[in-house]
């Protein structure tokens, strides 16, 4: 039992210490203006309009072709194109 209490009453000091030492601090330093930073990023390293990707046009007869009972339906076979069947408004 006074292990424990040794040991408790240590890592209190201990603690206690270390926070009387953060709270120390300069009131004659004067305030630093830092330049300002800009950090933009991409997975893949390069510039963004330098990527490919896949597009797909469908107008005209393909859509007239290509029609389903739905716009949702008819334009869901196109890539990053997806409808739901739940909630107000869908189709």
């Amino acid at each position: 039992m006074k292990r424990k209490r040794y040991t408790l009453a240590v890592m209190a000091a201990a603690v206690h210490a270390a926070t009387a030492h953060a709270q120390v601090s300069s009131n004659n330093a004067a305030p630093v203006t830092l330049q300002e930073v800009v950090v933009t990023g991409n997975p893949l390293g390069s510039e963004l309009f330098d990527l490919a990707a896949p597009v797909s046009v469908l107008g005209g007869q393909d859509l007239f072709l290509q029609r389903k009972s739905t716009l949702g339906e008819t334009l869901e076979s196109l890539p990053g194109v997806s409808t739901t069947g739940f909630g107000p408004n869908v189709g």
